[in-house]
């Protein structure tokens, strides 16, 4: 029994989504969400740093795990009130 349009369009969307991303991701400010132009997150991630050219602040990967890990336990502290 052949297989529908619908089916083959599925298999297709499943198959793309599977798929990693090949687009380098870029690091960006936590506090004003400006991304760097060059700088990836992986670059970051292996001690790299820079200045955000919006807000003048510096970071590097140890300044972003702590504000990503400040951010969270603000939202479990307001879900527990």
């Amino acid at each position: 029994m052949p297989e529908t349009r619908t089916a083959l369009l599925s298999e297709a969307s499943t198959a793309l989504l599977d798929l990693a991303p090949t687009v380098p991701r870029l690091a960006s400010c936590p506090l004003c969400h400006t991304t760097h132009p060059s700088l990836t997150a992986t670059a970051l991630e292996a001690d790299g740093n820079w200045q955000c050219s919006r807000c003048g602040q510096r970071w590097n990967a140890i300044r972003v795990a702590n504000h990503a890990a400040y951010a969270a336990w603000v939202v479990a502290h307001d879900a527990s009130r």
